[in-house]
């Protein structure tokens, strides 16, 4: 598996999940900040794609603001702004699964 594959793919998502899940656990911005960081290389890769041209950018201010409000203790902010990505990268695992 090459770096870019890594970067942008599936492993950088996961990583960015658990990292969101682990400070969202926690209540520790940071964690949430450091998964936040990681997925935008994917969002990136989303947003040349007509689909989610205007939907990438989306989901990036919404991590940054789940970022603050965990940030704030506001968890529930916090998981309602990180509930369309995660919708977002279950619906693209299953179109990619069931090809």
């Amino acid at each position: 598996m090459s770096w870019p594959q890594i970067i942008i793919g599936w492993p950088a998502v996961v990583v960015a999940l658990v990292l969101v899940g682990l400070g969202l656990a926690r209540r520790q911005w940071l964690f949430t900040l450091v998964g936040c960081l990681i997925a935008l290389p994917f969002l990136w890769y989303l947003f040349h794609f007509p689909r989610f041209h205007y939907w990438a950018p989306v989901l990036a201010f919404l991590n940054f603001v789940s970022v603050a409000a965990v940030g704030r203790g506001r968890r529930l902010l916090a998981v309602a702004a990180l509930a369309p990505f995660l919708a977002t990268v279950m619906w693209l695992a299953y179109v990619v699964l069931t090809q």
